[in-house]
């Protein structure tokens, strides 16, 4: 079941990867839309928390230095393990519908925090560690779809990576948002 194994194939993987994207965002906001309102209101109450003591700087950024680090590793770690079954290509395209359906969902909870703004603080809270982000998967995606080769090297590349995703999320996030 190797849909992808060809370097030729490249192009049309990026537009079912895109497509899968595109897909969760759609139905990332038909779930939101779904849920009650108590539901959404848990969500904005959440993440008016999460955001008032990020503004504060009551959190300890060693403590979530680790919690995004460990919880970046953990994915990279499932997208590896996916790479090694036969159905990877099927894998790898699900979680990209969940990472655009978990988008999508970020999106409405700020829509209704603040409102027209929604949009620029969405890509401020996720610049510029969402680049490193995507790297991060076309690398894990591409060394074990074509290369299909996992060496120490190749890990220590991947926590290299998700170190630096973790670094900027919480060393460089907090002054961008400072200045909404």
């Amino acid at each position: 079941m190797i849909i992808f194994s060809n370097s030729n194939n490249i192009k049309i993987r990026t537009v079912i990867y895109l497509g899968s994207l595109f897909l969760g965002v759609i139905v990332g906001s038909i779930i939101y839309q779904i849920l009650g309102d108590s539901e959404k209101l848990k969500l904005v109450i959440y993440s008016k928390y999460l955001s008032d003591n990020l503004y504060m700087e009551k959190v300890n950024q060693f403590q979530m230095l680790k919690y995004v680090f460990a919880d970046k590793l953990k994915e990279m770690i499932i997208l590896l393990l996916c790479g090694l079954t036969m159905y990877r290509e099927v894998l790898y395209v699900l979680y990209i519908l969940y990472l655009g359906m978990k988008c999508s969902v970020i999106v409405c909870v700020l829509t209704t925090i603040v409102k027209r703004k929604a949009i620029l603080y969405f890509l401020s809270f996720n610049m510029p560690q969402i680049v490193v982000y995507v790297y991060i998967i076309y690398y894990v995606t591409y060394k074990m779809d074509f290369d299909r080769r996992m060496n120490g090297k190749t890990f220590f590349h991947i926590l290299i990576l998700v170190m630096g995703y973790a670094m900027l999320s919480v060393f460089l996030n907090p002054f961008f948002l400072k200045l909404l």
